[in-house]
């Protein structure tokens, strides 16, 4: 692919001033044209290596005014339940596509029984929580259900590389709302769509999770006040793993709260890479497992992937080793 950059500064080679001063100006709109071009190369390839995400019933909608958010739809086999949901294409990481895990994850959380028996066996979880966040929400199905179900302060995160992101989720929540006899001011007051990068700006976090002025359950002004936080897909690359807990450490209610991490095997690395960072949330963030299982799917349904092996989702909950689950 050209490099623009370089392809200016071959025009500007000129000894005449007058002449240098119309090359760079030649040499801009070329570049200009040549980024435009590439960016339409990069969005087509894209395009036809990820598609446009999950959906349930092969009907997305063309309401949207922005092509680059698509709307899609998501239904629970166990549930009459309809979740509407927004890719944006060129979100962060793989948010352009709906994973196992996310799917997983809400259908548990929708679920009583699979709550109760699963999720949170030991009938010490207050349910609906609180207070939520979910990282790296991309489609944010679970964020959806934990709206459906009642929780007061929802936080849906990703990181900021685009407006279009924060558009996708904005747009959900709004869209769901309805469906479920939620004003927009109820959304207004009890959501929060934020930008967060892993690892810094926890205090934002708990000030966007505080609710009628309630602040820390705990002793330490640097804990959390976060009932239950989501990961889901996000420990595929080793190199996050500790930015990731700091962000839990930093956000989430030692006594009172849940994380819940539903993850894949994409082989980007070895498995016992990924498997790493419970060993790392545990020995150094005090992070215990409380209960794990695995659903099977037929491959990862979001990316057109067939293989069982990378397929099979994998869900574990944690709780800091102070917290009423361990009492």
């Amino acid at each position: 692919m050209p490099d623009p950059e370089q392809h200016s500064q071959e025009n500007v080679n000129n000894n005449n001033n007058n002449n240098n001063n119309n090359s760079n100006s030649n040499s801009n709109s070329n570049s200009d044209a040549i980024d435009d071009e590439n960016d339409d190369y990069d969005y087509e390839f894209m395009k036809s290596m990820f598609g446009g995400g999950n959906d349930d019933d092969d009907d997305s909608s063309d309401d949207n005014d922005d092509p680059q958010v698509t709307e899609y739809s998501w239904s629970c086999q166990q549930d009459d339940t309809k979740v509407i949901y927004h890719l944006a294409f060129l979100a962060p990481g793989h948010g352009d596509a709906v994973w196992n895990s996310s799917d997983c994850i809400a259908q548990h959380l929708l679920l009583e029984e699979y709550r109760t028996k699963k999720l949170f066996p030991c009938g010490k979880f207050e349910w609906p929580p609180e207070s939520a966040l979910e990282f790296g929400a991309g489609a944010a199905l679970p964020s959806m259900i934990l709206l459906k179900e009642g929780t007061r302060r929802l936080l849906s995160t990703d990181q900021k590389i685009n407006e279009e992101t924060f558009d996708a989720l904005n747009l959900s929540f709004q869209k769901n709302a309805p469906q479920w006899g939620i004003s927009q001011e109820q959304i207004q007051d009890r959501v929060r769509v934020l930008p967060h990068s892993w690892g810094v700006g926890m205090d934002q976090l708990r000030e966007a999770a505080t609710i009628d002025g309630n602040g820390n359950d705990d002793d330490d002004r640097n804990a959390g006040n976060i009932q239950l936080l989501i990961a889901s897909d996000c420990i595929y690359d080793p190199t996050h793993h500790r930015a990731l807990l700091q962000s839990v450490a930093g956000t989430m209610s030692r006594t009172k709260g849940r994380f819940v991490v539903g993850y894949s095997f994409h082989m980007n690395v070895p498995p016992h890479k990924v498997m790493q960072f419970f060993d790392l949330a545990e020995k150094e963030f005090e992070l215990k497992i409380t209960c794990e299982f695995q659903q099977d799917y037929n491959g990862q349904e979001g990316i057109g992937n067939h293989d069982p092996k990378r397929g099979a989702v994998y869900i574990k909950v944690l709780a800091h080793k102070n917290s009423d689950f361990f009492s």
